[in-house]
């Protein structure tokens, strides 16, 4: 069971449904959502979405990657709902089967510079030979506003995405992105890559020390640590 702490209340993980409960009273539920079919996953990434739709409260994002059965692969969605009534706001889906898009997830906060709270969703297994794919959403429209994809086949680009606030203080917040399976001389050493909100440029990258590290599995942003 996962929880985070979210808007003074806890958004509480468990199996594939998502519970939002207030701290007060854990046992009484505000909002339960499950997923659309069997094995959807529904909360297999779930994060802060800011306030995507600019109605001044903070809404929730949560990834259904979805089970990659051979007798009905699915691309995945990723769903934002509603902070002050748990309502659906937009549901964003994979361009394609087995994609596993909504393996992760994450709000940005303003990326593009456009005052709306924007989002980011991973899917790994998208692309030629899985490199992986993540892509910004645009809280003001909900279409795609930046799209990144690995260099390598099997590189799973977008098995972590997070916010990463103003990297390079040019006033726009920027991306994080893990690929832990990319080879850099050595195989699955793994990368972290950080992109710019500006222009979407790669801003700065950190690369695994050994084969295996698969450094890129998870990210966070920390904001000023020192």
């Amino acid at each position: 069971m996962k929880r985070i702490a979210f808007n003074e209340r806890l958004l509480i993980l468990a199996g594939t449904g998502l519970v939002f409960s207030g701290l007060a009273n854990a046992q009484s539920p505000l909002y339960t959502r499950l997923g659309d079919g069997t094995n959807d996953r529904l909360g297999a990434a779930v994060g802060d979405a800011g306030d995507y739709d600019d109605d001044t409260f903070t809404d929730f994002i949560a990834g259904a990657p979805q089970d990659f059965s051979v007798f009905d692969p699915q691309p995945g969605y990723a769903r934002i709902y509603s902070g002050i009534n748990g309502g659906t706001i937009q549901t964003l889906t994979g361009l394609a089967n087995w994609d596993g898009f909504g393996e992760s997830v994450d709000g940005l906060g303003d990326y593009d510079g456009d005052l709306w709270d924007d989002v980011v969703v991973g899917a790994p297994s998208a692309g030629d030979s899985q490199r992986g794919q993540a892509t910004v959403f645009s809280g003001a429209t909900g279409m795609p506003i930046a799209m990144f994809t690995g260099d390598e086949d099997l590189d799973f680009l977008g098995r972590s995405v997070s916010r990463a606030f103003d990297v390079n203080d040019d006033g726009y917040n920027d991306v994080l992105v893990g690929i832990p399976n990319h080879d850099e001389v050595l195989q699955n050493v793994g990368e972290a890559r950080v992109y710019s909100g500006f222009d979407n440029s790669l801003l700065c990258s950190f690369i695994g020390e050994d084969s295996g590290d698969q450094l890129g599995f998870s990210v966070s942003e920390l904001g000023d640590t020192n």
